[in-house]
């Protein structure tokens, strides 16, 4: 059901760093009441595409600005004036390419239809064409007060992180052991209650070496790729036929199965179609 709530978000070139926005989109426009995203400063496309979608739904509105400095700090800035721009008191902030599974929309629907106003939820990263797990299940706070969700820091949480109800049944854990369990068998997390993490290194081959240059700036690293120059990287893997495996042992959300074994982010006709008539919930998987 659709909530008296706002959502935004910010995004700077989806098409080049695969941030799978449009997916994020129209997985919460059927929850929300409006939506804003922040466009800082596209140059790929992204802001065209934006304008359309919001030239045919008026319940999308794209607002053009900038990113304050190339410091990971502006990313909290940025997060920030986004959820500024909420027209309801409270509402949904997400990062750009974080995408809802299904059956965790339908427990944050829940949980909204009983008036719950801040929730955090487990989020985890997947790399190497959605085939493995790269970062263990940690919180983040994505719904709030408006008056009260101030981003801190690098951008990543509000200071009411683990105030906000967890949106899982999952009491969680192995996030602690970040780094030491990557031989354990993520496959049996229940990442149908989690936000997946597209991620820097995450699904599309061909967009990692300009993501990775495009992030790196931000927090004054060298744009590589686990530990070797990105252009490096990328001539040694792309012959890893990982890339094109066509299926994944993770329970990811319904709408970015399409992209499975896909090297190159698209935007699908149907999913522009979808977002402009604003009728996603059909390609949730609901």
């Amino acid at each position: 059901m659709r909530h008296s709530m706002s959502a935004s978000t910010f995004i700077r070139d989806c098409f080049a760093g695969a941030f799978c926005v449009f997916e994020s989109m129209a997985s919460f426009l059927p929850f929300v009441e409006d939506m804003t995203v922040l466009d800082l400063g596209s140059t790929d496309g992204t802001l065209q595409v934006l304008r359309e979608i919001a030239e045919a739904n008026p319940r999308i509105k794209v607002v053009e600005s900038r990113f304050a400095r190339v410091d990971a700090s502006s990313f909290a800035t940025a997060a920030n004036d986004a959820v500024a721009q909420w027209k309801r008191p409270n509402g949904l902030f997400w990062y750009a390419d974080e995408i809802w599974h299904e059956d965790l929309l339908q427990l944050m629907d829940k949980e909204l239809s009983d008036g719950v106003q801040e929730l955090s939820f487990w989020r985890y990263q997947l790399r190497d064409n959605f085939q493995v797990m790269s970062w263990p299940p940690h919180p983040i706070h994505r719904v709030g007060v408006k008056e009260t969700f101030i981003f801190v820091d690098e951008g990543t949480n509000t200071g009411r992180t683990w105030d906000a109800k967890i949106c899982s049944t999952w009491n969680g854990g192995w996030f602690t052991r970040w780094g030491t369990d990557f031989g354990e068998d993520y496959t049996k997390l229940p990442t149908d209650e989690m936000v997946m993490d597209v991620g820097a290194i995450g699904g599309f081959i061909e967009n990692i070496v300009q993501k990775r240059r495009m992030h790196a700036p931000f927090w004054h690293e060298r744009p590589n790729v686990r530990g070797e120059p990105a252009g490096q990287w990328y001539t040694r893997e792309r012959s890893n036929s990982i890339w094109t495996k066509r299926d994944t042992p993770y329970n990811i959300p319904h709408i970015m199965r399409y992209h499975v074994g896909k090297t190159k982010y698209v935007l699908r006709p149907e999913l522009l179609e979808a977002l402009k008539a604003d009728e996603t919930r059909s390609l949730l998987g609901l």
